[in-house]
């Protein structure tokens, strides 16, 4: 039996049942965490001491005792907050389980497409020139051949600016000018370009305004020109000196439309750095010539070719492609020694060892064009360092080459 401690005699002694020791019947008892509040603790009872060490005060704080109204107040805000959080956080774990599970219920019925018909169309000829852009305003390259004159260079420069502020003057599209087409260019010449009397600013003199409309109906539509043109504008003086190269381009949709059509009707395309740069047609002037006097790029081989001096050098070599370690090997024969090799290898039955279809005896089969490879390879056989002797082996071969067939 246990032994009953000074503890549990202590917490038994109040029992009443607890004073005689034979015949104990214990019943079920409950015991609270919170006990009575104690009135005066001079008149507590030895166990009614130990309960109150034990279980502590009766009942919990309160949590609003000696707090002002202030910080009462304070509190009750913050315990709202933290419950609208709570119900925040509740009804976005609710929307994200009912998205998880619509998305399962997609992914569930998804079954992938078999041909690109109900696919959306993205660049292509068809839907780059008609769908994604504007028909009316159709996207051209460059020209083929480029300007190789710098007078040509700069009557272009001027063309384009001219043909993109007669648009933007007449409060139209100033791209429209980049279409492609075989356009009115003596109409631009005749147009004058001047400063104002303050000189800050520079106008456009049209001479009359069907030279401005007919810039405009030709930057819009594709036709030739009609002899109305050439007489309207017969006895006009050329355009005026290089004033109109300092001229500031206006803002970025202007500029854009400017070295847009500079670069269709030169031929030569500008980097976006470059572009950038770019603030007046002098400049672009400029930096077509200095693109122009550059030249096309040459390869290193032809080049190196002409220099004599370089192909006199003793234990130099000059190739028209970069030697890699392949070639090499080749050059020496050991690159077609092993193919050549297995080729040869030849049973009267035609199996050869390749990497086709694995055959009874645990051979695999070389594929016909593959075969016919190797044969043409043995029939040039003496290149590469490889001994001439070595064409006995076309002759085992050919019995291999003729059952494929």
């Amino acid at each position: 039996m246990k032994p009953i401690t000074r503890l549990s005699r202590v917490l038994l002694s109040d029992l009443p049942h607890a004073t005689k020791p034979h015949h104990l019947t214990l019943t079920r008892r409950t015991i609270h965490t919170t006990q009575p509040t104690y009135k005066d603790e001079s008149k507590l009872t030895n166990p009614q001491q130990w309960r109150k060490a034990i279980w502590g005060e009766a009942g919990p704080a309160d949590p609003y005792k000696e707090l002002t109204p202030e910080e009462r107040e304070k509190r009750e805000i913050e315990r709202i907050e933290a419950n609208e959080y709570e119900q925040i956080k509740k009804q976005d774990a609710k929307t994200e389980a009912e998205k998880e599970k619509l998305r399962a219920e997609k992914e569930a019925s998804y079954a992938p497409d078999v041909d690109a018909r109900d696919m959306i169309v993205v660049g292509t000829r068809g839907a780059f020139m008609k769908k994604k852009w504007d028909p009316k305003n159709r996207i051209w390259r460059f020209l083929l051949t480029r300007l190789d004159k710098p007078e040509e260079i700069t009557a272009a420069v001027r063309r384009a600016v001219v043909e993109t502020y007669s648009l933007a003057i007449a409060k139209s599209k100033p791209t429209q000018a980049c279409v492609s087409y075989k356009g009115p260019e003596y109409l631009t010449e005749k147009v004058r370009i001047t400063k104002t009397e303050d000189g800050k600013d520079y106008k456009f003199d049209f001479r009359s305004p069907e030279i401005a409309r007919r810039i405009k109906e030709y930057a819009i539509s594709q036709k030739q020109p009609l002899k109305s043109d050439l007489e309207l504008v017969e006895g006009l003086e050329k355009a005026e000196g290089d004033d109109w190269k300092s001229m500031t381009l206006g803002g970025a949709s202007l500029k854009f439309a400017v070295l847009k059509r500079s670069m269709l009707l030169t031929g030569i395309p500008l980097t976006d750095p470059v572009m950038h740069a770019i603030s007046t047609p002098g400049q672009l002037v400029k930096q077509f010539h200095r693109i122009l006097a550059q030249g096309t790029s040459t390869r290193l081989a032809p080049a190196l070719a002409e220099n004599e001096a370089i192909s006199e050098i003793p234990n130099v070599a000059i190739h028209q492609h970069q030697i890699k370690f392949t070639d090499k090997e080749r050059a020496i024969g050991r690159m077609e020694t092993i193919p050549i090799m297995m080729a040869g290898r030849a049973k009267q039955e035609g199996e050869i060892i390749g990497r086709g279809k694995m055959t009874k005896t645990g051979r695999r089969l070389v594929s016909k064009s593959m075969l016919k490879l190797r044969v043409r390879k043995i029939k040039g056989w003496g290149v590469n360092g490889i001994d001439k002797a070595s064409r006995t082996h076309e002759i085992e071969t050919a019995p291999a080459v003729a059952e494929l067939q």
